[in-house]
């Protein structure tokens, strides 16, 4: 398991295993990681190992008391707070002892009371973990800046150690410089052999060359050699190799006789200061040689101690800023304030400040807040600054706005030589999980109350409640349960099934091998006598469900009795009840028959198998009774007995059925349903009753009838011959009418207009009274002139065939009003509601309906009022008879002078007036046109008063259908 599993793992420690394996295998089955303490040091070992949580029961804490692990909980760092879940029942005096017992060696604890809901325990394990997480969050920040102290320290020694070598370096090279380090290359030996060699080389050429130099300057040829000893083999050796080249070729090739002459004298000291020019400039050559090499090694181990110092100094500067970057993301991303403090307390730096205090840089707690809170604060850095440690504390800083709380980690900040100079703070804002302790809190009280709730349901349960193990022994049992077997709920707990009842002790085995062997819940029947009511046998119908631990291995089962003794000797009773129905049912001469309430027929007398001729067996197929009904009324048949046990309804209806004999014999059949105590159908109960006779004396009763009707249509055609003889003469006096109408407007016209040229040339010569005259010829002859139109119009209306099309009446009423000149007059005090349906009419018919009844209302108004008409409409008046939609009102309403009801019944009549004469215009002739276009359109007109003063026409017509014109035509 790796570190970060082991530090979000929950280790359950509880005395009884399966108290601990229960809340164990909880948690596993909701994705919480969970280990089982089997004993206090087991539990110790894994606390010190890592945990997110402890949960344990309050018998596991005093077992933890006895083992001194109180003492690793006191021990925590200053960052760790082990949050500890502990089960109690809930006594004061146990509550006490357990918070003065945990109190000092843990911060976060948290009481939960047995019995304890499963979704109340995951939630408090869910929050503790929580709280541990941002506990470890804390102590990585902690240790990602000791380790990025850590890594600068060590970048600062290395930097340190590698200046010490360079300045190593540089001192050596110095030595090497002032040394002639040259000929320590070569041993001595072969030093001192080259110089030899260099001799005899010297010798031979001077003996090569003896005819040309004779006996001169036996020396020269030494020079050379001198020169390669001093640079190869050193000062001396080449001091050496002069004196004795000297004395060799003075030896050899000199005469003896002439060693000494003054000219030999000459020639050595000349040699010897050749000699000696010759060394010092090869020594000063080769030392300066010596020295230039010396400087370019100097200078090469510089650049690469340099490069070296550099590359080193690079990596932990990279080092450092990967720290930082670290550092500064995960401060960034961080739920933490993070601070630095200096020895006075004063704020260096701060991430993730308090809302209310965002300035704080520079300035001390107890100059930002002066509540308690910041005092508290101030002393827990004040400690940690004093004593050279770690703190840790709660701290709750009252802001202007708002409380919050913190749990805050000080340590001292350090410098190189270890003194504290400061205080670094990391505060986790809590206030959210203590405002969500508080809302815990007040969940656990909410789930200790259901828990009681759930006791007492159970306890009080009607039905019998019990809990057996795989010996079937009563671990739990409720009152219900044990009143019924006689015996107390403690004489059963830890006693077997066989010692309470022994009358079911078998029965109650098999259940439960056969719950084991399936796995699944079983519903069984037992039957048995019990000792409260001894010799009597009783029933009852039991579920027995598999009790399963945190492994899902089968631990023992769960049941539940409910007494059925009575209710299995009502069903006895009703089997023998519906015996002796059937018994009866099978004699009596109808075909009776029962259905289920879906309509489903099951079960038919033995008269009905008598007559058909059919089995039980092939009337349980469902296509057999179909096929004794008749080809052509089967469908209406089923259909209609199914609509009747759709709307629960009796059904009644007469059709044939096919006897054994082959022939259709006619039945009348009933079925009314059958309803229990609360009103629902159970079952259909039908008969079916013979009227084969019946019907032949409804068939002889049908054809007396046919020819009384054929009588009645002879004389309907008599009727309709008058009728069609009457109608042609009505349609003649109609165009006879509308022709005598027509030729009168002729000689009108002319009367019109010479009495208006009249009046236009003439009128200056003519007095008053006769211009008064004139002008009473003129509306004269106007007002029978729109009589005239009136009763053209009426008798159109009466006499063409109004096509019926879809119209919209808004468009169409706007359209009236500005197409009439008295109407447009008026338009503003005309108001047409938006929402006028499209209707059922015919165009030009129902705009005179509106221009008449606009007109009236309009015209009748009492004087010096001003007008005012509504024109709107009242969808869903009534359903249409063809099911083609509804009928929509039309209104038009007005504030005129009302109605007397004496005479509402005659006001659509032709040349009706109800007001006196002369006071307003009209020939009675508008509401008669608008009644008879109505009427026409297939629709109703009427009157009544408006709602606050005046009259409100309406008429009713069907609204237009949505489906295409030609569907409807």
């Amino acid at each position: 398991m790796s570190e970060t599993n082991l530090e979000s793992r929950v280790i359950v420690f509880a005395p009884v295993a399966n108290d601990a394996n229960a809340m164990a295998g909880m948690l596993r089955q909701n994705g919480v990681s969970a280990v089982i303490a089997g004993s206090a040091p087991q539990c110790r070992t894994l606390m010190e190992g890592g945990a997110g949580a402890l949960l344990l029961t309050e018998e596991a804490l005093r077992e933890l008391r006895a083992e001194r692990t109180m003492e690793l909980l006191r021990r925590q760092p200053p960052w760790s707070e082990l949050p500890l879940l502990i089960l109690t029942s809930g006594r004061a005096a146990r509550l006490a002892d357990l918070l003065e017992s945990t109190a000092a060696a843990a911060g976060s604890i948290t009481l939960l009371q047995r019995p304890v809901a499963s979704a109340l325990l995951l939630r408090s394990v869910r929050v503790a973990l929580s709280a541990r997480a941002r506990q470890y969050q804390v102590r990585q920040l902690l240790a990602d800046q000791a380790a990025r102290q850590q890594e600068l320290e060590t970048a600062k020694t290395t930097l340190e150690r590698e200046l010490q070598r360079r300045r190593e370096a540089e001192a050596a090279l110095g030595k090497w410089a002032e040394q002639d380090s040259e000929p320590e290359r070569f041993p001595r030996w072969v030093r001192y052999a080259g110089a030899a060699a260099a001799l005899i080389f010297a010798v031979a050429v001077r003996q090569a060359f003896q005819a040309e130099v004779q006996n001169r300057l036996p020396f020269v040829t030494l020079f050379g050699t001198v020169a390669i000893t001093v640079w190869f083999a050193g000062f001396w050796p080449a001091v050496g190799v002069a004196l004795l080249g000297y004395v060799g070729c003075a030896w050899l090739f000199v005469p003896h006789a002439e060693l000494l002459t003054a000219t030999d004298v000459y020639a050595f000291v000349l040699y010897a200061v050749g000699i000696a020019l010759i060394l010092a400039i090869g020594l000063a050559m080769r030392r300066a040689h010596a020295q230039a090499r010396a400087n370019a090694r100097m200078a090469i181990e510089r650049q690469r101690h340099a490069e070296r110092a550099l590359a080193e100094r690079d990596r932990a500067e990279a080092r450092a800023r990967e720290l930082d970057e670290r550092l500064r993301v995960a401060v960034k991303n961080s739920r933490f304030v993070l601070a630095q403090c200096d020895a006075d307390l004063r704020y260096r730096w701060i991430h993730n400040p308090h809302p209310d205090f965002p300035q704080a840089i520079g300035r001390r707690d107890d100059e930002l807040d002066r509540g308690r809170g910041a005092l508290e604060l101030m002393a827990l850095k004040r400690r940690v600054l004093d004593f050279g440690q770690g703190a840790t504390g709660d701290i709750t800083i009252e802001g202007p706005t708002e409380a919050r709380s913190y749990a805050v980690v000080a340590e001292p900040l350090r410098d190189a030589a270890g003194r504290v100079v400061g205080v670094t703070t990391a505060a986790l804002d809590v206030t959210d999980r203590k405002r969500a302790e508080d809302a815990l809190r007040e969940s656990e009280a909410r789930a200790r109350a259901q828990a009681v709730e759930l006791e007492a349901v159970y306890e009080s349960s009607p039905l019998g409640l019990s809990v057996l193990d795989t010996d079937l022994r009563f671990r739990r049992i409720n009152r219900r349960l044990a009143e019924l077997n006689g015996r107390s709920v403690a004489e059963h707990i830890g006693r077997r099934v066989e010692e309470i009842v022994p009358g079911v002790a078998e029965q109650a085995a098999a259940a439960l091998r056969q719950v084991l062997a399936t796995g699944q819940a079983v519903r069984v029947e037992l039957r048995g006598a019990t000792p409260s009511v001894p010799g009597e046998e009783r029933i009852w119908d039991e579920h027995w469900a598999p009790l399963r631990n945190d492994k899902g291995e089968i631990v023992g089962c769960v049941v539940v009795v409910e007494e059925v003794t009575a209710r299995r000797r009502y069903e006895e009773a009703v089997r023998e009840s519906e015996e002796r129905f059937r018994a009866m049912a099978d004699n009596v001469p109808q075909l009776v028959w029962m259905a289920r309430p879906d309509g489903r027929v099951f079960w038919f007398n033995r008269r009905w198998y008598e007559f058909t001729g059919a089995t039980p067996e092939e009337m349980g197929r469902e296509e057999q009774l179909d096929a004794l009904m008749h080809p052509q009324h089967r469908d209406r048949v089923r259909h209609g007995f199914m609509a009747a046990v759709a709307q629960d309804r009796p059904w009644e209806e007469t059709h044939p059925i096919l006897g054994k004999d082959g022939r259709y014999r006619w039945f009348l059949s009933r079925a009314v349903p059958i309803k229990d105590a609360d009103g629902r159908t159970t079952l259909w109960f039908g008969t079916n009753t013979e009227i084969t006779v019946l019907r032949e004396t409804q068939d002889a009763l049908r054809e007396a009838q046919r020819q009384v009707r054929q009588y009645a249509a002879g004389l309907e055609q008599t009727v309709a011959e008058r009728t069609a003889r009457l109608q042609e003469t009505v349609q003649e006096l109609e165009a006879f009418s509308y022709s005598i109408a027509h030729d009168m407007r002729a000689p009108l016209r002319s009367m019109i207009g010479y009495a208006d040229i009249l009046n236009e040339e003439h009128g200056g010569n003519l007095d008053d009274t006769a211009r008064d005259y004139l002008r009473r010829i003129t509306v004269s002859a106007r007002r029978l002139d729109r009589l005239i139109q009136d009763v053209l119009n009426y008798s159109r209306i009466v006499r063409e065939e109004l096509p019926l099309e879809p119209v919209d009446a808004g468009q169409l009423v706007r359209e009236v009003v500005e197409g009439y000149p008295n109407l447009a007059a008026a338009r503003a005090a005309i108001a047409i509601d938006p929402g006028l349906p499209a209707v059922l009419g015919n165009r030009a018919a129902l705009g005179q309906v509106y221009s008449n009844l606009l007109d009236n209302a309009l015209k009748f108004v009492p004087p010096g009022v001003t007008p005012a008409v509504r024109v709107y409409a009242e969808p869903g008046a009534a359903p249409r008879a063809d099911g083609r939609g509804e009928w929509v009102r039309l209104c038009v309403e007005g504030n005129g002078i009302g109605v007397d009801p004496k005479v509402r019944a005659r006001m659509f009549q032709m040349f009706q007036r109800f007001t006196r004469a002369g006071l307003y215009e009209g020939n009675g002739m508008g509401l008669a046109i608008a009644r008879k276009a109505v009427d026409r359109m297939g629709g109703v007109i009427g009157v009544e008063p408006a709602a606050e003063r005046g009259t409100r026409f309406w008429f009713i017509l069907p609204m237009a259908p949505a489906t295409p014109a030609a569907e409807w035509e």
